[in-house]
């Protein structure tokens, strides 16, 4: 991977909504009306902190692989997604990240495409599966190379998935 690390537009999904590792944060996070990070406060660029445009929403790998935490972190992606989907309204381009771009902030952004009106027929139609298949074309089409542009391999999401 780059040093300044990748992102995706995540056009399947929505065209101003961008999905991203934690690299590309810390070197472009600046370019974006809305960052919404899906980790710990430690591992964002500490002066992020601080700018009104970070939205920071705390959810670890380790909530998602605990069947005991599926209902906290079911609430935390629906808030999550509720954060994107308002800055979205709002006509802002979003960066939305985890710390590799694989698990957490695609979780937030199939949440996101369950919730469309728009994509609802389609994922009647196609199952979850097709829209994270969309995000991995949408992840490969941007350049994410080598294991980086996979999406969920952690099988906790796809139990988290079934409570929306």
């Amino acid at each position: 991977m780059s040093r300044t690390g990748r992102h995706a537009p995540l056009n399947s999904i929505h065209s101003r909504l961008m999905l991203s590792d934690i690299q590309h944060v810390e070197a472009h996070w600046k370019e974006y009306d809305c960052i919404v990070s899906i980790c710990q406060p430690f591992e964002v660029p500490r002066e992020l902190h601080s700018d009104p445009r970070w939205k920071h929403v705390a959810i670890d790998d380790a909530q998602l692989s605990n069947p005991k935490e599926y209902r906290a972190a079911t609430n935390i992606i629906r808030t999550a997604a509720k954060t994107v989907e308002k800055a979205l309204r709002r006509g802002e381009s979003v960066l939305l990240h985890c710390a590799a771009g694989q698990n957490r902030s695609v979780a937030v952004a199939v949440a996101i495409a369950l919730r469309d009106s728009r994509t609802v027929a389609a994922v009647r139609e196609h199952s979850v599966d097709a829209i994270v298949k969309g995000i991995a074309a949408d992840k490969l089409a941007a350049g994410f190379d080598g294991m980086t542009w996979r999406t969920l391999t952690n099988r906790s999401f796809w139990n988290l998935l079934e409570e929306f």
